[in-house]
C-alpha cells in the first residue's frame, strides 16, 4: 500500500484505502464489475493518470478526504467519456515480420529508459533478429527512426477526436469537477486532470491496431508499465498468450511515484537488476517463476568498457575552474520536489562554505525534457535564494557527457536517480536526499551512501565526507552492495538476450 497524505481521521483513511484498491484493481483488468470494460478490455487504467498528471493530488496540504472526492469524480467523468462516440478514429494495420516488439512512448535519447532497452535492441540485431519499435506520438515516431533507420518502427496511437468532442468532453469534465471540489475552473489540478480526456480515443485506436497484430510469435517488451498506453498493449498480449518483457530501468523504493511505476506488474518474465529488486518484486505480488536476475544493462558500459575521461579535457569542456566538486543532479520532478531539493541543497552549501570548506558546487540538470530540467530553473533557483554565492555554484547541462561530471565529483548528492549507481561504480561518496518521508534507499541502509531528510543533515553528511574515515566506511561496503543490488559485476545485456531468445 503506498503512503498517503497524513490527514485522514481512521474512517476517511478506511473509505480511502478501499478506494485504492478498487480503483488499483481496475488496471485493465476484465472482471464484470469494472464499467469501464469495452471489448473484454478495461480502461480503468485512466484512473491511475491523477497520480502523475498532478502531483497536487499527493501534497499534504489537500483538504480532508479531498483524493476520496477526486477518485470518485474522475469515475464519473469517464462514465461520460465513454458514452460519447469517438469521431475521427483511424482504424489501421501494422506491419508484421518482427519477432521482438520494443514499446517506447516517451523517449529521451539519454534518459534511464533509451539506456535499458538500446543495448538489448543493438545486441539482438547483431545477432540478426528481426526487431521493430512501437510507439504511440508522431513525434515521437520521428525521433525513434532518425535514431534507427534500419528498424521498422510505427506508431499505434493514430486516433484523434474533433474539435466540438473534445470541447464538450473538457467542458463536462469540468463542470462535474467543479461542482463536486468547488474549485474554479482554471485551476490548476483541473487543467492537469482534463488531459484524462485525450488519452481514451488513442487507447482505442490501440485497441483496434492490436486485434490483427500480436500472435504468439511474437515477444513484447518494454522497460516501463507506467504508461496507460503500454499498459494497454501488454494487458491485451496477456490475454492472446503473448510474452511480454519488462525490464526494469529504474531503482525500486516507496515514494508513492516510484510504486505506482513498478506495481502492479502484468509482465509475463521480468528481468530485475538484482536480488534486492527481485525481493521488492516478490513482496508486492510478483511469482517468483516469472522474476529473472539479470542486471541493468544501462550500467554495461561503465562495468565493462568503463570510459576513462581527462581531467583537464573535462574542466575545459564544461568551462569549469580546476577545483574539487560537489555535484548535485536534478531529476525530473515537478516544480514543487525540484525546488525543495535543489533549495535544501543551495542552503546546505551556504553553510558549508561558512566551515571554511573550499569545495565548489555544480548543478548538472536531468536529461528530460521539462520546464523544470533546464538551466534557466536552476539559475534562476540560485537567484531566488539570494544566497550571494557567486563564484561558487556552476550549472551545467550533460546529458550524453553525464558521467563524465560523475567522475569529476568529489560528492554526488541526488534523491532517487539512477546516476547514483554510477556514482558507486566509480567509487564517489554519495548522499541520497529523502524529503518523501519514507524509507531510506538501499544503499543508505547498506552504509554506502550517507542519508540526509533536512538541511542539517545535508550539512552535516557533507562535512563528514571530508574526513577520511568517512570515506573508508562508505567505500569498505560498495563492492557487496553493488553485487546485490545490480549483480555486479554480469554481462546484463547478455543475460537479457539470452533470456529473449529463450523464449
Amino acid at each position: 500500500m503506498i503512503q498517503q497524505p497524513l490527514l485522514f481521521n481512521a474512517t476517511e483513511r478506511k473509505d480511502y484505502d478501499e478506494e485504492r484498491r478498487v480503483f488499483a484493481d481496475s488496471w485493465f483488468l476484465t472482471e464484470d464489475k469494472d464499467f469501464t470494460k469495452q471489448k473484454g478490455i478495461s480502461y480503468g487504467s485512466l484512473l491511475r493518470l491523477p497520480i502523475f498528471l498532478s502531483p497536487e493530488l499527493t501534497n499534504t496540504s489537500i483538504p480532508l478526504g479531498v483524493l476520496n472526492i477526486v477518485m470518485r469524480t474522475i469515475y464519473e467523468s469517464i462514465k461520460l467519456l465513454f458514452q460519447i462516440r469517438l469521431q475521427n478514429t483511424t482504424s489501421h494495420q501494422l506491419e508484421k515480420g518482427s519477432r521482438f516488439v520494443f514499446l517506447i512512448a516517451k523517449h529521451t535519447t539519454h534518459g534511464a529508459i533509451a539506456k535499458t532497452l538500446d543495448p538489448i535492441i543493438q545486441s539482438l540485431t547483431k545477432k540478426g533478429e528481426s526487431v521493430q519499435i512501437w510507439t504511440f506520438d508522431e513525434t515521437q515516431l520521428k525521433t525513434l527512426k532518425a535514431q534507427y533507420p534500419k528498424l521498422l518502427c510505427q506508431n499505434l496511437g493514430k486516433a484523434s477526436l474533433s474539435i466540438h468532442t473534445t470541447m464538450k468532453l473538457m467542458f463536462m469534465f469540468a463542470h462535474a469537477m467543479c461542482k463536486q471540489l468547488r474549485t474554479p475552473p482554471n485551476s490548476n489540478r483541473l487543467n492537469a486532470l482534463r488531459q484524462l480526456i485525450y488519452h481514451a480515443p488513442k487507447l482505442a485506436s490501440i485497441h483496434s491496431a492490436l486485434d490483427d497484430r500480436l500472435d504468439k510469435d511474437v515477444i513484447v517488451i518494454s522497460a516501463t508499465e507506467m504508461h496507460p498506453y503500454e499498459r494497454l498493449v501488454f494487458s491485451v498480449a496477456q490475454q492472446k498468450n503473448v510474452p511480454t518483457v519488462l525490464i526494469q530501468h529504474g531503482i525500486t523504493d516507496n515514494t508513492i511515484k516510484n510504486q505506482m511505476v513498478n506495481t502492479p506488474s502484468i509482465a509475463s518474465h521480468m528481468c530485475v537488476w538484482g536480488e534486492m529488486a527481485k525481493d521488492y518484486f516478490l513482496n508486492h505480488g510478483v511469482e517468483e517463476q516469472r522474476i529473472f536476475v539479470t542486471g541493468s544493462p544501462a550500467i554495461d558500459p561503465s562495468v565493462h568498457t568503463q570510459k576513462q575521461f581527462v581531467r583537464t579535457q573535462t574542466l575545459t569542456k564544461f568551462r569549469l575552474p580546476d577545483k574539487k566538486f560537489i555535484v548535485f543532479s536534478g531529476q525530473n520532478f515537478d516544480r514543487a520536489k525540484n525546488t525543495e531539493l535543489c533549495t535544501m541543497t543551495l542552503k546546505a552549501f551556504k553553510d558549508l562554505l561558512g566551515t571554511g570548506d573550499h569545495r565548489k558546487l555544480l548543478i548538472t540538470p536531468h536529461p528530460a525534457k521539462s520546464l523544470y530540467t533546464t538551466e534557466d530553473f536552476y539559475k534562476e533557483l540560485v537567484l531566488d535564494q539570494k544566497l550571494k554565492l557567486g563564484q561558487d555554484v556552476f550549472i551545467r547541462s550533460a546529458k550524453a557527457e553525464i558521467e563524465e561530471l560523475v567522475e569529476l565529483s568529489d560528492v554526488l548528492i541526488t534523491s532517487s536517480s539512477t546516476l547514483h549507481i554510477e556514482a558507486l561504480l566509480r567509487k564517489k561518496l554519495l548522499i541520497l536526499l529523502n524529503i518523501d518521508q519514507v524509507p531510506d534507499m538501499e544503499a543508505v541502509i547498506n552504509s554506502v551512501a550517507l542519508p540526509a531528510h533536512t538541511q542539517d543533515e545535508l550539512l552535516h553528511a557533507l562535512i563528514s565526507t571530508a574526513q577520511p574515515n568517512t570515506q573508508t566506511k562508505l567505500h569498505s561496503g560498495r563492492t557487496d552492495f553493488l553485487r546485490e543490488y545490480t549483480s555486479f559485476p554480469q554481462h546484463a545485456t547478455a543475460n537479457i538476450t539470452r533470456i529473449l531468445l529463450q523464449i
